[in-house]
């Protein structure tokens, strides 16, 4: 029996076959735990069984270090995993990658402990949200790059908003590694130049089908994400924490694409509106500044020389002839005083007052003004108009200092 073969080869055999079997390397199980064993390594063993037959199980420790639930005998899961041959035992097992629970009020239950874990941490408070930008530049998507969702978003940008440019992260949306590549795929877009906002979406499912939007560590990437993120994750009436700790949520993926873009529309309008705007500030610039010019001009004018002088001259002019009136009239003034002053010298003129009989008595070089003046026995002249009469006064008497005896 040369030909025979040894039980370690027939095992490495069927190890090779499972291993090769892309079918069974991506499997979801369903069943309800029995024979649950934990050991000091950290290992989890245990049945997954249904009503007619059962499946060993094994789970590592690196595995089992991020479980979400406590695992236990009687409770329903979904095992994610692959199947391959134990040699030694001979014995083929599913190697379980990721856990979740399968029964509703289990999924439930754990999901609202995790949701009211990570809510008082503050993760889904609204002051942490970050406004959606106006006008990204690049948006970036974490989905699978063969689904419908990005389909419909590049239908939507391509409608509305061809300046934005997608740039996608394509991920696994469920099943094993799909949290892990959807939370790098975050981290990746947020560290990409100019990429100003991201969609995390997929298409519609059941609660096991989403729960890799679900995922912890997913939920925290996107809390923690400095760049805006749009949660798009199933249809209108599915929620996840993914949809808590994003910045918006979005009904579907089309939605989303409708939050992160602006409407073709809206943006001639908005160019229409800056447009009048420009426009009317252009205008009153133009206006303020011909203003200025007018307003330059009559300066400019008003500082010319050749006016200056002209004003001046004329102000010349008329200091000339306001100084000829003033001088002619100062001249006309002198003339009344002096024609007055010399009617008053003729008035007063002693040849004149001789000419009409008056006449002058001197004694020596004395003109005699009072009686009192005259002495006996004086010499004496009495001028006349037409001689001088001299004489001795003798005998003087004194009459009268009535003038009135006179006439």
């Amino acid at each position: 029996m040369t030909d025979a073969l040894s039980v370690t080869q027939i095992n490495w055999y069927i190890k090779q076959l499972l291993d090769s079997d892309e079918i069974l390397q991506n499997i979801y199980v369903v069943g309800e735990i029995s024979n649950f064993k934990r050991y000091s390594s950290g290992h989890l063993y245990f049945s997954l069984k249904d009503a007619e037959s059962s499946v060993k199980i094994v789970m590592f420790i690196k595995q089992a270090m991020k479980l979400k639930i406590e695992l236990k005998d009687g409770i329903k899961i979904f095992v994610y995993g692959y199947v391959s041959c134990y040699i030694t035992a001979g014995q083929y097992q599913i190697y379980a990658c990721e856990i979740m629970p399968a029964g509703i009020g289990e999924i439930n239950e754990a999901l609202e402990k995790l949701r009211i874990k990570l809510s008082k941490e503050g993760l889904f408070d609204e002051s942490n949200k970050i406004p959606i930008p106006k006008f990204p530049r690049k948006i970036g998507v974490v989905t699978s790059k063969t689904g419908a969702v990005i389909h419909d978003i590049t239908s939507v940008m391509a409608r509305r908003y061809a300046l934005g440019k997608i740039v996608l992260a394509p991920v696994r949306v469920q099943g094993i590694g799909s949290p892990e590549e959807i939370k790098n795929a975050i981290i990746e877009l947020e560290k990409t130049p100019e990429v100003d906002v991201i969609i995390v979406g997929r298409g519609g499912g059941s609660i096991e089908e989403l729960w890799a939007f679900n995922d912890e560590q997913v939920v925290r990437t996107i809390a923690n994400c400095k760049i805006a993120i749009i949660s798009a994750v199933g249809h209108d009436t599915d929620y996840t924490l993914c949809d808590f700790a994003a910045d918006v949520r979005a009904a579907t993926p089309s939605a989303a694409a409708e939050l992160a873009s602006v409407d073709l529309s809206e943006i001639s309008n908005l160019i229409e509106i800056f447009k009048n705007r420009i426009n009317f500030c252009l205008k009153s610039k133009f206006s303020d500044c011909y203003s200025c010019l007018n307003a330059a001009k009559i300066n400019l004018k008003s500082l010319n020389p050749a006016i200056k002088i002209h004003e001046f001259k004329l102000l010349l002019n008329q200091f000339k002839s306001q100084t000829r009136i003033y001088v002619y009239a100062i001249i006309a003034n002198k003339k009344n005083q002096i024609l007055a002053f010399k009617k008053s010298i003729i008035a007063f003129d002693p040849e004149k007052n001789l000419s009409r009989g008056y006449t002058i008595l001197k004694i020596g070089d004395k003109i005699i003004r009072s009686i009192k003046d005259i002495s006996d026995k004086s010499n004496a002249n009495l001028i006349f108009s037409d001689g001088i009469a001299e004489f001795n006064i003798q005998n003087l008497k004194v009459k009268s200092k009535n003038l009135s005896s006179l006439k």
